[in-house]
């Protein structure tokens, strides 16, 4: 065992400085890129009702857009909450601003009651994302719970 760590030992001695700290940058950053996942969820009668959309990566910002629909089930009644900005509203029709975040709630803190005993909610998310240069991403969540892990 002993030979065999030396062997190793002295090939990596062998590497200039600089190409072992380039290959340490680049090890890096696919590191980080590899570790991030971007999540979408939607919850009702969860205390809250709400759509988010989040990265685990803190450190990979995007442009994001999150849209939660909530309607209460036995009145019909449907309104709605937004992660981002007002920028106009025109007539029927409101435009929002993207938000470059890893996090972007859309919540209406206290509406939902209490979990396991409220079911008056469903929600609706969603989740939109905007990569410059490449278009637009949207995806859909419901929910009629609180959808914990």
């Amino acid at each position: 065992m002993r030979l065999v760590l030396d062997r190793i030992t002295k090939r990596a001695s062998k590497i200039p400085f600089k190409s072992s700290f380039f290959i340490f940058l680049v090890a890096i950053v696919f590191a980080q890129f590899s570790f991030a996942a971007t999540r979408i969820v939607s919850r009702a009668n969860c205390v809250n009702n709400e759509s988010i959309t989040w990265d685990d990566n803190l450190f990979l910002k995007e442009w994001r857009l999150t849209f939660s629909y909530h309607n209460d089930r036995p009145n019909g009644r449907t309104h709605y909450a937004v992660s981002g900005p007002l920028a106009i509203c025109t007539g029927t029709s409101c435009w929002y601003y993207y938000e470059y975040t890893t996090w972007a709630p859309a919540v209406h803190v206290g509406e939902g009651g209490v979990p396991g005993i409220s079911d008056r909610w469903s929600v609706g998310g969603d989740h939109r994302h905007y990569y410059p240069g490449f278009g637009f991403t949207r995806h859909a969540t419901f929910a009629t719970n609180c959808n914990l892990p």
